[in-house]
């Protein structure tokens, strides 16, 4: 559920939508996410139904989004327990639904592995869907790893999740799914500094550039954050920041700072600002809201839109 926006574009536009954070496979690796789009969906829906992430084919095909990257990935819970033969099953099932899904509703949708086939899907008015990965965990030993995901189509890896990986250190979640990220938080409470990249993570990120793969800052500790964008700078590589919450309106761990804001529109990157309700309440609560303000509606995603683009430019 994001709006995408904020690019220095260099090619001919695609007019439309971004949605740069869809999990339409995630259903076959986390059960939260129900049986997936192609499930019957309820008569009527109400407002309840914002709050279960499961998604349908009609709601898909709805005017919006003109490119949509679905990303694949393991569940947070399990990755400990994963192999890298078993991890790499996981996203590969993953993607192979999504394909599979073009095919069975292709007068919608198509899969794009290329910029051309994007640009001919969206042309013929239907929506183009590409290959993510949300996680790099145990998919990313080496340069040939990052070079096969890319040639099955990947196109956005974020290389950290919910909790510190091979690769670095990831922002501590406040709430419960801090349990996830325990080592970390600790890392990041007592010396913030050291919670960046590991020594692997910087041949990582550098592997990702190499196999044209976008990287995605969403998820990385400030370290690595910090950490990421001279890499990128020196290889004049735009990143992507799949799914933002503003710190000047959220006061919360998640959240993107004005100044890392500046550094993605500096690096001529593309920001999404998230419909995730939990992180998108005002804290504390701003003076000067108007006085139809409604919180837990949109009118927070609206403050976090606003914030976001009044800081980065560009337009939305």
């Amino acid at each position: 559920m994001l709006a995408a926006f904020l690019t220095l574009a260099h090619a001919e536009p695609i007019v439309g939508f971004v949605d740069l954070h869809m999990h339409i496979a995630a259903h076959l690796t986390v059960p939260v996410y129900g049986s997936g789009p192609e499930r019957d969906p309820p008569a009527s829906q109400s407002y309840l139904h914002a709050l279960e992430p499961q998604i349908f084919v009609r709601q898909l095909a709805e005017p919006g989004p003109a490119i949509i990257v679905s990303l694949a990935y393991a569940s947070p819970f399990a990755t400990v327990f994963e192999s890298r033969t078993s991890m790499r099953h996981r996203i590969e099932r993953q993607l192979d639904f999504v394909e599979e899904f073009c095919a069975r509703n292709k007068d919608e949708f198509g899969w794009a592995k290329t910029p051309e086939e994007a640009r001919t899907i969206v042309q013929s008015g239907r929506k183009a869907i590409v290959h993510g990965i949300e996680g790099a965990t145990k998919i990313l030993g080496d340069a040939s790893d990052a070079a096969y995901w890319a040639s099955r189509g990947v196109a956005v890896i974020t290389p950290v999740h919910l909790s510190d990986n091979e690769i670095g250190g990831a922002w501590c979640q406040e709430g419960q799914l801090g349990v996830l990220n325990v080592p970390g938080c600790r890392r990041e409470r007592i010396s913030p500094e050291t919670h960046g990249l590991t020594p692997d993570g910087h041949a990582r990120i550098t592997d990702l550039i190499d196999a044209g793969i976008i990287v995605d800052l969403a998820h990385t500790s400030d370290a690595s954050f910090a950490e990421i964008v001279p890499i990128l700078r020196d290889r004049a590589v735009a990143p992507v920041y799949t799914h933002a919450t503003s710190f000047s309106v959220t006061v919360d761990p998640t959240a993107i700072s004005d100044d890392q804001l500046r550094e993605i529109e500096s690096l001529g990157g593309l920001v999404g600002v998230t419909g995730n309700l939990s992180h998108l309440p005002p804290n504390p609560i701003p003076g000067g809201l108007p006085g139809d303000y409604c919180r837990g509606s949109i009118n927070d995603f609206r403050l976090h839109w606003d914030r976001i683009v009044s800081v980065a430019g560009g337009e939305p």
